[in-house]
């Protein structure tokens, strides 16, 4: 970080404060945590790159910042995650109908496009048909 910071680490607030700022942070709202342990630059630095890489930075037993997993999401919030993806590939799926749709009923449809109509509308009607009770069991129906 900066030469000769002191680097903590609030278990409490999960949270990094620096030395350099503490008069700052007493006078603030926030105040000066009692919880904090002084951690090294290199172990700061080894902690924002792991959360770059996609864990998630967490306390030890002993107050201590560690790297973890990130936890699985909830069913709820799986569910969520699940039909905004599907509205997604449906919004994305009428996007290409629309066009073939009009030529169709303006009667200047190819066969090739007859095809590629009827290939696009079975994927936005399996998508229609996807069960969100049980998320991770998803099957996701190929893309024409």
């Amino acid at each position: 970080m900066y030469l000769n910071e002191k680097i903590f680490f609030s278990a409490q607030r999960n949270g990094f404060y620096f030395g350099s700022l503490k008069n700052e942070y007493i006078q603030s709202d926030n105040a000066w945590p009692d919880d904090l342990i002084e951690i090294t630059d290199e172990h700061y630095r080894n902690l924002l790159k792991g959360q770059e890489n996609g864990k998630v930075i967490c306390s030890s037993d002993k107050g201590y910042p560690i790297l973890s997993e990130m936890p699985p999401l909830s069913t709820e919030l799986s569910i969520v995650k699940a039909r905004r993806k599907s509205d997604e590939l449906m919004e994305f799926a009428s996007r290409k109908i629309a066009p073939l749709q009009d030529a169709l009923e303006l009667d200047l449809i190819t066969q090739e496009e007859k095809c590629i109509l009827h290939q696009w509308k079975k994927y936005r009607v399996a998508l229609s048909r996807i069960d969100y009770s049980e998320p991770a069991a998803i099957i996701w129906p190929d893309t024409p």
